[in-house]
């Protein structure tokens, strides 16, 4: 695992989270670090998130994965954008594909804290 990936679990935990509540926040933190990226430094950002959705992806594929087919399907799918745009935005950043990558992890963010409560 990617230790600023691990970094920001472990800064979680101590914060009492667990589940559904951790991975929001560790797409939460995603989101910041790209929010944050300047265009000449976005590369941190952007490996962060692509460690994360590369975590992710491999939960998705685990045989022992309990969620809905389809689920599964669509997040895949949504993966494979996500991994497309990091790598566009790493060869030629621009804000809008730092925002979309944002904005899509925020997104995710906000369906875990949904689907927790």
């Amino acid at each position: 695992m990617n230790a600023r990936i691990f970094n920001a679990y472990e800064k979680s935990q101590k914060l009492g989270l667990s589940g559904r509540a951790l991975e929001a926040e560790a797409f939460l933190h995603a989101a910041r670090a790209v929010d944050n990226s300047r265009m000449g430094s976005a590369i941190k950002g952007l490996r962060f998130t692509h460690s994360l959705w590369t975590i992710l992806q491999a939960e998705l594929l685990n045989s022992s994965s309990r969620l809905p087919k389809q689920l599964k399907s669509d997040l895949l799918d949504l993966s494979l954008y996500v991994d497309k745009e990091i790598t566009r935005a790493l060869v030629a950043p621009s804000r809008d594909r730092l925002k979309t990558l944002s904005d899509i992890n925020r997104n995710l963010a906000a369906g875990l804290i949904l689907r927790n409560h």
